[in-house]
C-alpha cells in the first residue's frame, strides 16, 4: 500500500478568478479534509491543478483522460496521477 505524504497542514486560501461552476471564488483547503467544494473544484473543473501538485509531491507520473468526439476529435477530460502499483489517485 502506498501513502501521500506531504508537508501541507492547516490551511490554504485560494482565490478562484471567475469562480467554480458552482459560482464560488474562494475556496479554503484543510488538510486531511475533503469535502463538497472541494469535490466540485478538483473533480469538475481544475483536476490538473490537484495531479501537479500530488505530482510534485511524490514524483509520480501525471495521466490524462482523452474522449474522442466526433465534431472535435480527441479532448483532455481529466488528469490525476499514476501510483507506483498502477492504481490512478484523484480527488
Amino acid at each position: 500500500m502506498w501513502r501521500l505524504d506531504g508537508d501541507f497542514e492547516g490551511t490554504a486560501e485560494l482565490h478562484i478568478p471567475g469562480g467554480t461552476s458552482a459560482g464560488s471564488e474562494r475556496l479554503t483547503l484543510t488538510s486531511g479534509q475533503i469535502g463538497p467544494q472541494e469535490e466540485e473544484f478538483f473533480g469538475q473543473s481544475h483536476c490538473h491543478w490537484l495531479a501537479a501538485a500530488m505530482s510534485c509531491m511524490t514524483g509520480w507520473d501525471v495521466v490524462g483522460v482523452k474522449l474522442y468526439y466526433p465534431e472535435q476529435g480527441w479532448t483532455a477530460v481529466h488528469t490525476a496521477v499514476a501510483a507506483p502499483d498502477g492504481a490512478v489517485l484523484d480527488i
